[in-house]
């Protein structure tokens, strides 16, 4: 039977939107304030910190997305260079890994109650999974543009947030000071920081689609 190659659905801007949308997501907002229970003032600098650890291996990524586009993204890339048993570990622990998107369900269902008290906290998270799990089904294309709208959403409402937060910061310079920085010492502040890698890393997943993006022209 003769392969059917990918069709070339996924443009520049398709690409950005799903990688933000990875990447300031519902992470963003639920682990952030697990890392302000553990380091304090430091947030802030853990997450340049976060983002060091992240450029690193994303930029190998983003070299083998280009180099060698393929439909599967680090799945395919693991299979191809280091054999089809160390795939497999891979595939488990990716599959694993997943779990975490639960969480995230769950962190916005809390928050929803926040808004409207009293609602079954678990049926929102569920509703929030299948609904997810449906705009996938609808092809990639689809599900790119209902992540644009949802990003311009999120941008929307962080910079609001921002704004609106920023006039109720009284004392600028606790974040500057190592006793407010450091509550735990270095190790609550770099574990702080690998925690809050998890909100960064998604940018990585769009190598997956390589097989679907559009070469653009030079």
């Amino acid at each position: 039977m003769r392969d059917v190659a990918p069709k070339k659905l996924l443009g520049f801007w398709d690409l950005m939107s799903i990688s933000l949308g990875q990447i300031i997501g519902t992470g963003v907002v639920v682990l952030t304030g697990i890392s302000i229970s553990m380091t304090g003032y430091g947030a802030p600098l853990a997450f340049v910190l976060a983002l060091g650890i992240v450029a690193i291996p994303s930029l190998c990524i983003a070299s083998l997305g280009s180099s060698i586009p393929n439909t599967g993204g680090n799945y395919t890339y693991v299979r191809d260079l280091l054999g089809r048993k160390t795939s497999f570990i891979y595939l488990m622990l990716l599959i694993a890994g997943q779990i975490i998107l639960a969480s995230f369900a769950i962190g916005f269902a809390q928050y929803a109650d926040a808004l409207l008290p009293n609602i079954n906290t678990m049926i929102v998270a569920a509703v929030v999974m299948v609904l997810c799990y449906l705009a996938n089904l609808l092809g990639i294309k689809t599900a790119a543009r209902i992540q644009a709208l949802m990003v311009l959403i999120l941008l929307v409402s962080l910079v609001i947030y921002i704004i609106s937060g920023l006039g109720h910061v009284e004392n600028f310079s606790a974040y500057t000071q190592p006793r407010n920085i450091f509550p735990s010492g270095f190790a609550g502040f770099f574990a702080a920081a690998f925690l809050l890698r998890l909100s960064l890393i998604g940018s990585e997943f769009i190598s997956e689609f390589g097989g679907e993006m559009k070469t653009q022209a030079r």
